[in-house]
């Protein structure tokens, strides 16, 4: 039999079913679960597995401070309560929702619907994108309409098969790891990766690179897909100016131009948990505007954008499931017709946003001083996560001076510091301006992986790297002993590496 915090590992590391997690079964109960949503895998495979995340909670009951960061893998943000127990954070007033409708006469926990109510959908829209961008876009021809799925990366699935034509795609080498996933479960067309650096070396948005694996895609390709996490890219957390998207917006429309059809699927899961947050929560995703200003679309069918936003990041309503994606167009008929592509994708999928959650969110969303307690929330929580970065890079400092390295900013750069030794830099440290994580950044992807094995094998610290990049959950580490251990492994393992 499996205990909880078994169970719980498992779910998390393949974020497939977090019903399990307070739940126990046989391991031929997992396996047949297992087989059943993850096709490719085997049965011995996935015996394999579960026999390896046993071993692993063995090492993990006699040092629990390295289970924080498996936390962190589906972004929950933690606290410790007056009783010193690690928890969740949850807004009161999400609790106060739910408890309602949970109390409520009706049949709030069925499968619900995947049609999104319109006055409902109008709300999302507004508190995702901003009433103002949307009345600047709809100023400026463009159509914006708002489906509904069971949490944000259900959402990601959906609109990437619906607009799957077998184009490729393009996204950041360090991007999430499931939108490769996704790619590789979509029906009919497999697409060709074409993949960039996100950073340059001064640690700002790699737009040359970005601009020549798109040319590069497109090359006897009549379309691509381009995936990015903004703002507050994952794993980086960086933010990148208005100027630099506007420079991006540049490089796909001279593509749009020449005929090529472009989706730009923005996947905004942390938009809402920015370090400097009250400008951004008055005004979110800000550079929306002039980024579709920069798109010359004369057609009106070559260009489209697909927002993802995540409902249980930014509410921290990680149990409910809830997404609304969200399409900017200027195809009317598209817009229309785009909430019932989603919908049918949802019921055919059997992911459907449950009544409860449906109801829980209309609670919220629906009564403006229930959104500005949110919104109060989610500055509290971006000052928790600010301050804690604070104390993560004077971690960083007290330990490379006990290990006779250099730790300092790096030139020209306002994001990223340097830890080097003989002024060779062993990882570039980058600082984050906003979501649930700062990022190590390796020179190559070899010694990321080996750096990474090293923690894993020796120090039973499982962190997560995204190609080159080391991703630290400063979300996890709730006070300043677990950010001692976790930083002090972080420079045994980069003793492998000089």
């Amino acid at each position: 039999m499996f205990s909880k915090i078994e169970l719980a590992f498992f779910a998390f590391s393949h974020s497939l079913c977090i019903n399990l997690m307070s739940s126990s079964g046989s391991q031929d109960q997992l396996v047949k679960h297992f087989r059943k949503e993850v096709k490719p895998l085997s049965v011995g495979q996935i015996i394999a597995k579960v026999q390896r995340v046993q071993e692993a909670i063995k090492l993990f009951k006699s040092d629990p401070i390295g289970l924080e960061p498996i936390n962190a893998v589906v972004g929950v943000l933690k606290i410790k309560n007056s009783d010193g127990v690690k928890e969740t954070w949850i807004p009161d007033v999400m609790d106060r929702a739910h408890q309602k409708v949970s109390q409520s006469k009706s049949k709030v926990f069925d499968y619900g619907s995947a049609f999104v109510d319109p006055h409902l959908a109008i709300n999302a829209g507004n508190f995702f994108i901003g009433k103002e961008n949307v009345s600047k876009l709809s100023d400026h021809g463009y159509f914006v309409s708002t489906g509904i799925s069971a949490g944000g990366t259900a959402g990601l699935s959906h609109v990437l098969n619906i607009f799957n034509k077998g184009y490729p795609w393009v996204l950041a080498a360090n991007a999430w790891g499931g939108y490769r996933k996704i790619r590789e479960h979509l029906a009919g067309f497999l697409p060709s990766l074409h993949t960039f650096e996100i950073l340059d070396t001064q640690g700002n948005l790699n737009v040359q690179g970005f601009g020549d694996s798109l040319k590069e895609s497109l090359i006897d390709e009549k379309g691509a897909t381009i995936i990015l996490n903004l703002p507050y890219d994952n794993p980086t957390g960086l933010k990148f100016s208005n100027r630099a998207m506007t420079e991006l917006a540049k490089e796909i429309n001279w593509f749009v131009e020449g005929g090529k059809e472009i989706t730009l699927v923005l996947d905004t899961a942390y938009d809402k948990f920015g370090f400097e947050q009250k400008e951004s929560l008055d005004n979110p995703l800000e550079f929306i505007h002039d980024f579709m200003d920069a798109i010359d679309d004369k057609t009106g069918s070559k260009f489209k954008v697909v927002i993802v936003p995540s409902f249980s990041k930014n509410h921290a309503s990680y149990g409910l499931r809830m997404a609304f994606p969200t399409i900017i167009t200027k195809s009317e008929e598209l817009a229309k017709v785009f909430p019932d592509y989603i919908a049918s994708a949802a019921r055919g999928s059997y992911s459907s946003a449950s009544n409860a959650s449906i109801n829980t969110v209309k609670e919220v969303l629906n009564d403006p001083d229930s959104v500005k307690e949110v919104e109060e929330y989610l500055l509290e929580a971006s000052k928790l996560l600010s301050n804690r970065l604070e104390k993560l890079i004077v971690t960083f400092e007290k330990f490379a001076e006990k290990h006779n390295l250099q730790f300092k900013q790096k030139d020209n750069s306002s994001n990223l510091y340097e830890i080097q030794k003989s002024d060779k830099t062993i990882f570039e440290l980058v600082i984050p301006q906003g979501g649930f994580f700062a990022t190590m950044r390796a020179n190559t992807l070899e010694e990321a992986n080996r750096f990474n094995q090293y923690l894993e094998d020796n120090l039973r610290l499982y962190m997560t790297n995204f190609d080159r990049y080391v991703r630290i959950p400063i979300c996890s580490l709730t006070d300043q002993d677990e950010m001692n251990v976790v930083v002090e492994r972080l420079f045994e393992a980069m003793k492998t590496l000089y």
